[in-house]
């Protein structure tokens, strides 16, 4: 009977000195970061845990990154410390797989972690215009083109680009075109009557 008890002893040995989990969210998430663009850089801090999710008496020695986040980086900072930084204008879900291991128990646990980026309502950027300034004669009507990026403009229709103008010349910008999130206005101006 002891013999049996010892076989019985080393498998359970054996299968708890090789546990594999499937992919369980821990630490809890889904944990939440707020979109990033330019002038709004937004950065997740994220602590791994040090003991086991399935078995708490068992201290986690190491870890390492499985599957990385698609939607943004992932950087380790100190210890179980990281940094999830979203790439610019994403938005959504995201996750990243994680493995625990015990070196001396040889423990592995899988994980993972979700998160969610948060949209916000992205400013629109004008693109590079030569010295930040137009040139233009009096007898032109047209003064150039102004592209402006504006990922979050659902319907271009609704856009518009208001020019400020002294009493002397009034502007004006019409929408001309779209490419993706970029779109393009063509200002004119014409002088307004004197008395």
């Amino acid at each position: 009977m002891s013999r049996i008890l010892l076989i019985a002893s080393c498998i359970l040995a054996s299968l708890h000195a090789s546990v594999s989990l499937c992919a369980a969210d821990y630490p809890a998430s889904p944990q939440t970061v707020g979109e990033r663009y330019p002038g709004n850089s937004t950065t997740l801090g994220i602590t791994l845990p040090n003991v086991s999710d399935a078995n708490g008496s068992h201290s986690l020695t190491g870890w390492e990154i499985v599957t990385p986040p698609s939607k943004g980086l992932l950087n380790a900072s100190v210890g179980r410390s990281l940094v999830f930084t979203p790439g610019n204008y994403e938005e959504g879900s995201d996750s990243f797989v994680w493995k625990a291991v015990n070196s001396t128990t040889g423990l592995e646990e899988q994980y993972t972690l979700r998160i969610e980026i948060t949209a916000v309502n992205n400013p629109p950027q004008i693109g590079a215009i030569a010295g930040n300034a137009f040139t233009f004669n009096e007898n032109q009507n047209v003064v150039g083109n102004v592209i402006v990026f504006d990922p979050d403009s659902q319907p271009p229709s609704d856009l518009r680009l208001d020019v400020n103008f002294t009493d002397a010349i009034k502007f004006d910008a019409n929408h001309t075109g779209t490419s993706g999130n970029y779109h393009t206005f063509r200002l004119t101006y014409s002088p307004s009557t004197q008395p």
